[in-house]
């Protein structure tokens, strides 16, 4: 994630990095905790960018938490963390939970919270998303999920700027969320695990499931 000159990356060691692009010298760095799969995200306030992210379940073993942050862009500074308890399976065939996909940050009516899914929680075969308050990170919203989430959830708005989530799950489920209270709107059932990410042009979006089926759906 880049905000002017500066990127923000971290690594599968669960270190977190800011870069200036016009020398390539560090900036800030953070232990992050974990491995960090989920790609960081930039929030801009009072004109100053925050940076979000999390890690996964990984080099903890079976059972760990994923710290989810929010960090001054600038200096590194943690401005607030939360802890969820997730688990994992690992080895040859390891399959991870925590976060593993990307966050959304509320825009419009739900401009306050920055939201995340987190696989493996309340259950190895379950999840749970998360409607963060981007001030302090307090809970504002949570819905658990009988399958877990490794697709990145997509936040789109109606006319009235009124914010609604798309998320997919392990199970093939895809299910659009009242972004402002987390209630189910809808679900439809694909053939396959979703694991890719939704792509969204007006009232249409696209996803691919680990079947090899390519779906166009239609929001209403």
């Amino acid at each position: 994630a880049t905000y002017a000159n500066l990127a923000y990356f971290a690594d599968n060691g669960g270190v977190i990095q800011c870069v200036d692009l016009n020398n390539l010298k560090p900036v800030w760095s953070i232990n992050g905790f974990d491995d960090i799969d989920a790609t960081l995200t930039i929030d801009i306030e009072n004109d100053k960018p925050y940076v979000y992210c999390g890690n996964e379940v990984d080099h903890q073993g079976t059972r760990g938490v994923s710290k989810i942050k929010k960090i001054d862009g600038l200096t590194g500074e943690v401005i607030w963390e939360k802890e969820f308890e997730c688990e994992s399976l690992i080895g040859k065939s390891a399959v991870n939970g925590g976060l593993m996909a990307t966050n959304v940050v509320g825009k419009n009516n739900i401009d306050n919270m920055a939201i995340f899914s987190l696989a493996r929680y309340n259950g190895f075969n379950k999840g749970g998303m998360f409607a963060l308050n981007k001030e302090n990170g307090e809970i504002i919203w949570e819905k658990l999920f009988d399958n877990y989430m490794w697709s990145s959830p997509v936040d789109i708005y109606d006319k009235d700027g009124n914010g609604y989530i798309i998320q997919g799950d392990s199970a093939g489920y895809l299910h659009l969320i009242d972004g402002k209270e987390g209630n189910i709107k809808s679900s439809v059932l694909l053939n396959g695990n979703i694991e890719s990410s939704p792509a969204v042009f007006n009232n249409v979006l696209v996803v691919a499931t680990r079947n090899g089926t390519i779906y166009g759906v239609k929001v209403k």
